[in-house]
């Protein structure tokens, strides 16, 4: 009787807010009783219809009152939300199922960007590295932190590259008998690194771009911007490393040989990470909007001056959204417009770097949607790793040779071995 009497309150649920749905289409999202309220979904599902798109799923998340969700990351295969509490939510991101959840940190703490490595998760805190099965968030590791990390991570499976305020790029060893390392640089270090097969790149406040080889403190190349860097680096499937600079440019670096293959000039300060894609790069900034540029040349393919922020793209298709809260889908050859649909003001984008077209939305209150093209694949698949790209031929002169690189500082003695496995919280 009792779980007929559960089943009887959602079917009464669901009905009401189908009953609703019509009269919600111009607004921003459909209605979900809740004990507080109601709660608006991130997109109503009949204004997609036009579009040609639909919901792939959706899920509620049951947040610790009064918390909401701030942060909410596609990593692999899986989706991460964070709440205000710190307090994780880990969904497969092809079925919307949620896994687990799990406190990662005490509330006056910071939880940064995680990163995926297999079948691992694994999370940074304000004073500890946890790893964490995926499929199930059973703890695996902890790591106490000596240093303040700074910004998302990035890992190979042998360390997790952490940035640091005190200037240091941190490398935690993740597995016996690997020692950990430290470069550190002249400026607090908030950006996340990238990555490809044999190399960790990182850009600094300092205005520094540094190539180390992953598992050791040697480092193949450093390039002096003009100003800060604070937004995460990027990598694209050719091997550039791009790195967005408050001195108002873009800059293209080749990964292998270090050398800069294209500078953009936007204008302002970038303080948000470029995207990159099947040949283009998506630069977004307060005052241009978008730019749309060839990865191989850096120039200007088109702009849009109301888009505020990227979302992902398919095969022919970008989506980002306006500054007047639009979920829009422009053509990637010219920007022509295909359709543009509302947004709650309060979504939070979860960003799919992926290339499937996938969208993934979430509401502070912790309703999420997955949105894709009718007939477009339904599961966000990790891109396989890039190979390294081989020396173009220089486009200017490499950079003197008496630039001096950063001094071997020693990482902090403590940081050289990962901690027992921790357990649950």
């Amino acid at each position: 009787m009792r779980t007929a009497g559960r089943a009887g309150r959602w079917v009464r649920v669901w009905m009401g807010a189908a009953c609703g749905m019509a009269a919600l289409v111009a607004s921003a999202g459909c209605g979900r009783p809740q004990a507080g309220g109601t709660e608006l979904a991130p997109v109503v599902p009949l204004s997609l219809v036009a579009g040609g798109m639909h919901v792939v799923w959706h899920t509620p998340l049951t947040l610790d009152p009064p918390t909401r969700v701030t942060e909410a990351w596609v990593r692999g295969g899986y989706l991460v939300c964070r709440a205000g509490n710190n307090r994780i939510y880990v969904l497969n991101a092809a079925s919307g199922v949620l896994l687990w959840s799990r406190r990662m940190a005490e509330p006056y703490q910071d939880v940064y960007a995680p990163a995926v490595y297999q079948d691992t998760l694994y999370v940074a805190s304000t004073t500890k590295l946890t790893a964490l099965r995926v499929s199930d968030g059973r703890v695996l590791d902890e790591t106490g932190l000596d240093f303040a990390p700074a910004g998302g991570i990035v890992t190979n499976g042998e360390h997790c590259y952490i940035p640091a305020w005190g200037g240091w790029l941190q490398a935690v060893a993740l597995v016996p008998k690997t020692m950990s390392w430290g470069r550190w640089t002249e400026g607090a270090m908030t950006a996340a690194p990238a990555l490809d097969s044999t190399s960790v790149f990182f850009g600094s406040q300092s205005g520094e771009i540094l190539a180390s080889a992953q598992n050791t403190r040697r480092v193949s190349w450093v390039y002096q911007t003009e100003g800060p860097i604070v937004a995460d680096l990027k990598r694209t499937k050719s091997g550039l490393i791009l790195a967005a600079s408050l001195d108002y440019s873009l800059y293209a670096i080749n990964g292998s040989s270090g050398r800069r293959e294209w500078r953009f000039d936007a204008g302002e300060p970038l303080k948000t990470p470029p995207y990159a894609d099947g040949g283009q790069v998506f630069v977004f900034a307060d005052g241009i909007g978008l730019v749309v540029l060839d990865e191989a040349t850096g120039r200007i393919q088109w702009r849009e001056t109301d888009a505020q922020a990227y979302v992902g793209v398919d095969a022919d298709t970008l989506y980002s959204r306006s500054r007047d809260d639009l979920l829009v889908a422009a053509a990637r050859t010219d920007g022509a417009k295909r359709f543009a649909v509302p947004l709650r003001a309060d979504t939070l984008v979860a960003v799919n770097e992926t290339g499937t077209g996938v969208l993934y939305l979430v509401t502070e209150e912790g309703l999420v949607q997955a949105l894709a093209r009718k007939g477009a694949p339904e599961e966000a698949a990790p891109s396989p790793p890039a190979a390294p790209i081989q020396p173009a031929v220089p486009t200017e002169p490499p950079p003197p040779s008496d630039t001096p690189a950063p001094e071997e500082t020693p990482a902090p003695a403590d940081a050289t071995e990962p901690a027992d496995a921790g357990g649950g919280a």
